[in-house]
């Protein structure tokens, strides 16, 4: 495919979503929180391979779509200045989901992270990369 770039792994594996006391995540009811607060340096990594992916298409997925991917979308969005209540009505689309384990997440960042801004500086994801990731999604 012309102008898309692959990246594996970047959301996959053992720590994925992972309380540190367990070895399983199970769909969350209420919120992402766990994910956001034990993945913080693997969604940092995820981040910024959209932003500095190569003009053209970026297709972000998992296994279903609604876990990793609509975490990483809602920051994603997020960053691009979509209100929290219009990414929490966007992930209520998957699979005929509930907006408020989003709301949930996207309020816990507030909540314990100092917002998304800092949430994704402390995962090691550059100024220069919200903005290329803000670009991106408004061109």
């Amino acid at each position: 495919m012309i102008g898309v770039q692959r990246i594996e792994g970047c959301l996959t594996g053992p720590a994925v979503g992972t309380p540190v006391t367990s070895g399983v995540f199970p769909r969350p009811t209420d919120t992402y929180a766990p994910m956001l607060d034990h993945n913080r340096h693997r969604i940092g990594t995820a981040f910024r391979a959209v932003a500095e992916a190569p003009p053209g298409g970026v297709l972000v997925h998992c296994t279903a779509g609604r876990d990793r991917t609509g975490v990483l979308v809602a920051l994603l969005l997020a960053v691009a200045g979509v209100t929290a209540e219009d990414v929490a009505a966007d992930y209520a689309l998957t699979d005929a989901c509930s907006p408020q384990p989003m709301r949930h997440t996207l309020a816990h960042l507030d909540q314990h992270h100092g917002g998304l801004r800092a949430y994704l500086l402390a995962a090691g994801v550059g100024a220069e990369a919200l903005v290329a990731v803000r670009e991106r999604l408004l061109a």
